[in-house]
């Protein structure tokens, strides 16, 4: 969380945060119908004057884009805040509360992030709504970036934006950004990668505790997946003949048809060599899906 706020947000309160003295609040405002497809996070973040700050993160997990996620994303904070009001009704004001939008997802965010750019002005705009949230997209930030940050989020965010391709030349970078790491981090780290790859056991990674190990499991778990992928599409091109004859049926059609295939195709991890054969498209198009 710290290395979320400090390495993305330039406000001027971020300076002012005791971060050893914040709080996670057990508290989740998102709905039942969105649970499966986004998750929140409430801090409670000390400042050195004695006020407080509350910062509320919604991980965003479909690959869809809503819309209306700035009515979402308010209807939330709205109510943390009749919580508070509920449980202290003496209570004059209402804490300032830091929302962010923390998407992963491979489509580019395009929603507004400013509530009042989803209302008809058709009244004077000082009796409509104001609000706004802190978009951070994953798929915006260029590795550069990440790589000159290095710490763990960065690191993380390294794995989540990169395909098998160009994760394998990212290993060794990602494991000089682990060096300065805690063992305690660098365990947690190994347990996200263990859930980020689909393994449901997770219980040998307590054993982790080497930058050695972590790049044993990273390049054992990209390999399994990579075989996972070949075996699902060789399988399925067999039946046809050949894989790329197979693919190149399925993706006939015009170029938004083999864009909107390309980008399904690359969000399951196949190489972007087999994508540019069956489509038809130039490697730059799917690169920058």
């Amino acid at each position: 969380m710290r290395e979320l706020v400090e390495s993305f947000i330039e406000e001027l309160w971020v300076k002012r945060v005791d971060f050893a003295r914040a709080e996670k609040v057990e508290k989740s405002y998102v709905s039942r119908h969105f649970r499966k497809l986004e998750s929140d996070i409430i801090w409670k973040l000390p400042l050195d004057g004695g006020e407080d700050v509350y910062l509320y993160i919604l991980i965003e997990f479909q690959s869809t884009v809503d819309q209306f996620m700035a009515l979402r994303m308010l209807r939330y904070i709205v109510e943390f805040y009749f919580g508070i009001i509920g449980r202290s009704r003496k209570r004059m004001a209402l804490p300032s509360v830091f929302p962010i939008l923390l998407y992963n997802g491979d489509e580019r965010w395009t929603a507004p992030e400013k509530l009042e750019n989803l209302i008809d002005q058709r009244i004077d705009p000082k009796f409509l709504p104001h609000f706004s949230y802190f978009k951070i997209a994953e798929n915006e930030i260029g590795p550069r970036i990440l790589l000159e940050l290095k710490n763990l989020i960065s690191a993380l965010f390294l794995v989540e934006t990169s395909d098998v391709e160009t994760l394998h030349e990212k290993t060794e970078l990602i494991l000089d950004i682990l060096k300065k790491e805690r063992p305690e981090e660098t365990r947690l780290f190994s347990e996200w990668l263990h859930h980020h790859f689909g393994e449901t056991q997770v219980a040998f990674v307590d054993k982790i505790d080497t930058l050695q190990e972590v790049r044993t499991m990273l390049a054992t778990a990209l390999k399994r997946k990579e075989e996972e992928w070949k075996r699902i599409y060789l399988d399925e091109g067999r039946k046809e003949g050949k894989l790329e004859g197979k693919l190149e049926g399925k993706l006939e059609g015009s170029r938004e048809t083999a864009l909107a295939n390309a980008r399904e195709l690359k969000k399951l991890g196949v190489d972007i060599k087999i994508i540019v054969a069956a489509t038809g498209l130039d490697r730059k198009d799917v690169e920058r899906l």
